[in-house]
């Protein structure tokens, strides 16, 4: 596990302690055990080595560990630390949205968990004509243990929210909020003959792929994909048709693959 996510209160010497289910997922599941040390995400973003100094059966006692000594075993640790991911992660500060047409429960568990592990900030889920027949009722609570789970695992810093279920015209209400010109949406769409191209030409001429960018999305159809209809209500608001010369993909590949390709181009090009 990268990090440990923590949502409870911080004391005021920075220790915090541990209750409950987390607890029992630390000292059950990680099996740690006192003056073991682990990365700990807090409430507020900051990520913190802590050691767990006292625990009785039902509470742990985790204290900060100094910086000096934090960063000393950030470079012993085997593999890459959760404040290593941050670090590189947080350098171009752009912000990801996924809105994703609701497909099967499992598929959509799945979708959620690696858009997490990519670093996703917002997910939308949209019940559109080709949903399987649910609303997202009674799932929340799921979706954010699975985020909590994706986030521990991957080390991300972004706190990955997930929106209440939404119609297609209220999607494009909440995207269209945002100003303009600091924004970038994208719709997958199977007919190439209507997908956009993320790269016309040299990437100083390109008008899609921008430094000034702060906001970039991504919509994806369930299996059934979406509607006409729901293609003019998204496109109206700034989502262009996005093609990739690839094979068909399934909802929860394409969800993955796109988002990759979108972090991929907009990261290279603010390193140019």
């Amino acid at each position: 596990m990268r990090q440990f996510i923590f949502n409870g209160k911080t004391e005021k010497n920075g220790s915090i302690i541990v209750t409950g289910k987390d607890y029992r997922y630390l000292m059950n599941v990680l099996r740690l055990k006192i003056n073991d040390k682990i990365d700990v995400r807090l409430k507020n973003g900051n990520l913190e080595l802590m050691e767990i100094i006292r625990c009785d059966g039902k509470t742990a006692l985790l204290k900060p560990v100094p910086r000096a000594e934090a960063k000393e075993a950030a470079q012993v640790t085997q593999g890459v630390s959760a404040f290593s991911i941050s670090e590189q992660t947080s350098a171009t500060q752009k912000e990801y949205w996924l809105f994703q047409f609701m497909p099967k429960p499992q598929k959509m568990d799945l979708i959620i968990r690696q858009a997490t592990e990519c670093g996703v900030a917002v997910i939308v889920p949209i019940v559109g004509e080709f949903s399987v027949n649910q609303d997202g009722k009674g799932r929340l609570e799921r979706w954010d243990r699975i985020v909590k789970e994706a986030r521990q695992q991957s080390g991300s810093p972004v706190s990955t929210r997930i929106l209440s279920p939404v119609s297609v015209n209220e999607a494009a209400k909440i995207w269209e909020e945002f100003e303009s010109s600091e924004k970038r949406a994208f719709i997958l769409h199977e007919n190439p003959e209507k997908g956009v191209s993320l790269f016309s030409g040299d990437f100083s001429e390109n008008k899609l792929i921008c430094k000034d960018v702060k906001k970039i999305a991504l919509a994806v159809g369930c299996e059934g994909g979406f509607s006409e209809k729901e293609y003019e209500a998204l496109n109206q608001v700034g989502f262009l048709p996005l093609h990739f010369k690839t094979n068909v993909l399934r909802a929860e590949t394409a969800a993955l693959y796109g988002i990759a390709v979108l972090q991929q181009s907009f990261e290279l090009f603010c390193k140019e």
